[in-house]
């Protein structure tokens, strides 16, 4: 086993410190020791000491290797992170989608992430970018018509909603709306268009662009 000093870490990877980092090392004490991409960078392995996230980790390991066998399970993954309750599972989990092909099918179980499960802040910026980077494709690549109603149709709910996921869904609406990808209109009932103007008036508009303040307002007859 290589043992890459704390100080060497430090120098290579300073925004995690290193695979050592916080490892509490003691005779009788048990630890993980995980390695992956290039062995030769420090920052590609990891070494925990807490005992508290074994279980978490274990499990991580066990459903990796049946979601490589039954590719069925990715439909039933919201309801698992919401079982879990656990931030290191939710995080594999957006990491398998950043990881995997961004296609039709990625982006139904991401709105469907965004509609069940209670995502952290982190997690909802990274849905946010693969969902707008499936939508903006074109060509062959574009997503098909009934793929694109249904994505547009569940962030209508999910920012029409109650949950904190809204934020994510109207956030993502706002962009569709600036880049043109989207006329709201066609999804939006009376009652619907309220909440989200309720909703979107709880929100942050200063990480929108001009054109898609505007855009979003427009189509939902924001005065």
């Amino acid at each position: 086993m290589k043992f890459y000093p704390q100080r060497e870490d430090l120098r290579q990877d300073p925004t995690r410190g290193g695979p050592w980092f916080n490892v509490d090392v003691k005779v009788g004490g048990r630890l993980i020791f995980s390695s992956c991409g290039n062995n030769d960078k420090p920052f590609n392995r990891f070494v925990i000491s807490k005992e508290g996230l074994f279980p978490i980790i274990q499990n991580i390991i066990s459903y990796d290797a049946e979601i490589s066998r039954n590719q069925n399970l990715v439909s039933d993954i919201a309801q698992t992170i919401n079982n879990e309750k656990s931030k290191v599972f939710e995080g594999y989990i957006i990491t398998h989608f950043w990881l995997g092909s961004h296609n039709d099918n990625t982006a139904v179980s991401l709105v469907n992430l965004l509609s069940v499960a209670d995502i952290t802040g982190r997690s909802g910026g990274w849905i946010e970018a693969m969902l707008m980077r499936i939508v903006s494709r074109q060509g062959n690549g574009a997503m098909a018509p009934d793929t694109r109603n249904f994505v547009i149709s569940h962030l209508v709910e999910v920012g029409a909603g109650d949950s904190e996921n809204s934020r994510y869904a109207i956030h993502l609406l706002a962009l569709f709306a600036g880049a043109g990808k989207v006329d709201l209109k066609s999804y939006v009932d009376e009652e619907k268009r309220q909440r989200l103007v309720t909703n979107y008036q709880k929100f942050d508009t200063k990480i929108l662009s001009p054109r898609e303040k505007s855009e979003f307002e427009r189509q939902l007859m924001i005065n």
